[in-house]
């Protein structure tokens, strides 16, 4: 879900701030003769005799101001008008009363004055009442804020119908179902101010520092919800106040341990942080089993923002089995846009730990998938409006989107390391399928003959790679894994990841000791591109340059 940041909050004042009851509108609309359900300000606007009109909204004023007097402060009303203003958010008034009857109704508050409000707008101040805009917009416009940065909290379909159409959050505050709800369809149902501020606080933004204690223990609360039945190996895991996790071993194993930043985006970028930082873990042959976070938001990020990625981590955390033992969550001057950096640690049986220096001559290499996997579902997120603009259809941009999907690798590490004898596994990650290959080289201290022509395609990747004067071979690719294989395995290897689904092509074989690439096309020796940086980051550093 999005999360807009508000700086100001306008409220509804009768049935809003203070309790709803006092204001019989049936008993004003006999008084003057007004047709049940017809709206009061408007009828008296119609008034053609200039003296009833007078005289209409003198019996109008009247019952307002002995509403007034009798009306009490909203339970909880004032404390989170408080609350707003010790964040440091604009907490406004925007009401079809008139301000005589607002500052009689005020006096009986206990903690609030005209004062805690930033900006009060009754019927007399602006060119049109709601359920118009025109309040919103001049509010927007005084506050100078920009109009997504405001938020209208209402008891009343004409509030919900102003804020719908002035573009703004819309809450509606009421006990219960009203008959309109469906038709109004407000952002957001609430029945009291305790709901409200569990709601809103969503939205505002929060202040350099360590997430706020209240913050942290919900978001843990709600984390710790999501998982299963049953012990769970940690003897401390995250809490507010712990300092470390303190982890119950398996013996007998070896421990494997793995960091890696989500740096390119921020959409589900908990998916990405898990995913990946298990990818590496599986090419060891491990088994993930923990995983501490340290998540980095630029001042101003919204709570809800901080708790979309946290609760995407542990659900997708939840689903391959690992526990999340700890990690840190600041608002921080240091970064502009959020950051995710993780430690995957899990453990691998001693006869089934895998070392990519295990490849021997005459091994051959197969890749799973394709190049560039990760990066078509991070551009399909980032530029979708570019991309359609460009020529790409919106089936074709669903699809794409859906390549995320596509990330883990556990699945056909597992299924060949099972089927046969393999001497090396690598993810294919920042920098695309040549950095992989030529980091497989290093690491495994053989030479590599790549056959170009068997690398496979994916046609979508390609037109979103044209699109973007992008090569495929050098943009980020998690989801493909590179596989060394003795050849008597290779058979079998690719069997079993067929009848799993996964697609899987020869593409190379290792040669002898050295740590060179050779590329070959059409049976002739051709030059390996080179990427300075991944392709997907030196498309996206280039879109953001000035002109």
């Amino acid at each position: 879900m999005h999360y807009p940041r508000i700086d100001a909050v306008l409220f509804d004042f009768d049935g809003t701030l203070t309790e709803p009851g006092p204001l019989d509108f049936g008993e004003i609309r006999r008084a003057l003769g007004i047709d049940p359900g017809k709206p009061i300000l408007e009828h008296i606007r119609t008034l053609k005799d200039p003296k009833e009109q007078e005289r209409s909204r003198a019996i109008l004023n009247s019952y307002e101001l002995k509403a007034a007097s009798e009306s009490r402060p909203y339970p909880g009303a004032e404390d989170y008008v408080l609350h707003l203003s010790a964040r440091g958010i604009i907490a406004g008034i925007l009401t079809r009363n008139t301000r005589a009857a607002l500052d009689r109704s005020l006096a009986n508050f206990h903690h609030l004055t005209p004062e805690n409000f930033g900006i009060i707008l009754t019927r007399d101040d602006v060119a049109a009442n709601k359920p118009e805009p025109d309040g919103i917009l001049q509010a927007a416009e005084m506050l100078k804020l920009p109009l997504e940065r405001l938020a209208l909290v209402g008891d009343f379909l004409y509030d919900i119908q102003a804020g719908k159409s002035a573009g703004i959050l819309t809450i509606l505050l009421s006990a219960e179902d009203v008959p309109w709800l469906r038709e109004a369809a407000p952002d957001h149902h609430v029945r009291n101010y305790t709901e409200l501020r569990e709601t809103l606080d969503d939205y505002l933004p929060l202040f350099p520092g360590k997430l706020p204690a209240g913050l942290l223990k919900d978001l843990l609360a709600r984390i710790e919800s999501m998982q299963p039945p049953g012990g769970r190996s940690l003897l401390t895991g995250p809490g507010t106040g712990e300092d470390a996790a303190v982890l119950n071993p398996e013996t007998g194993d070896y421990l494997a341990v793995k960091s890696d930043p989500i740096t390119f985006t921020e959409t589900r970028m908990g998916y990405y942080a898990a995913v990946v930082n298990a990818n590496d873990l599986a090419c060891t042959g491990a088994v993930p089993r923990y995983f501490t976070a340290t998540m980095l938001f630029p001042p101003g990020t919204t709570y809800g923002r901080i708790k979309a990625a946290a609760l995407d981590l542990a659900g997708v955390l939840v689903e391959q089995g690992i526990e999340l033992c700890g990690g840190h969550t600041e608002i921080t001057t240091a970064v502009t846009r959020p950051v995710l950096a993780g430690t995957m640690l899990g453990y691998v049986k001693k006869e089934k730990f895998i070392r990519k220096d295990s490849v021997r001559p005459g091994d051959l290499v197969l890749l799973t998938k394709h190049p560039g996997v990760e990066g078509t579902a991070i551009l399909a997120e980032e530029i979708p409006s570019y991309l359609l603009g460009c020529g790409l259809t919106p089936e074709e941009l669903t699809e794409a989107r859906n390549y995320r999907s596509l990330l883990s690798i556990r699945p056909e590490a597992e299924t060949a390391a099972e089927a046969g004898f393999v001497s090396a596994l690598h993810d294919v990650t920042e920098g695309g399928l040549v950095s992989a290959l030529r980091e497989l080289a290093e690491v495994g201290k053989h030479n590599l003959r790549i056959d170009m022509d068997r690398i496979p395609g994916s046609r979508l990747t390609e037109k979103i790679c044209r699109i973007c004067g992008i090569d495929s071979l050098g943009l980020i690719g998690s989801g493909s894994l590179l596989l060394c294989l003795r050849p008597d395995s290779v058979q079998r290897a690719v069997e079993a990841l067929e009848d799993a689904g996964i697609k899987v092509s020869v593409i190379g074989t290792v040669l002898e000791e050295g740590r060179e690439v050779f590329a070959y096309r059409d049976g002739k020796i051709v030059r390996l591109p080179d990427f300075a940086v991944d392709e997907l980051a030196r498309f996206l550093t280039a879109r953001q340059a000035p002109v």
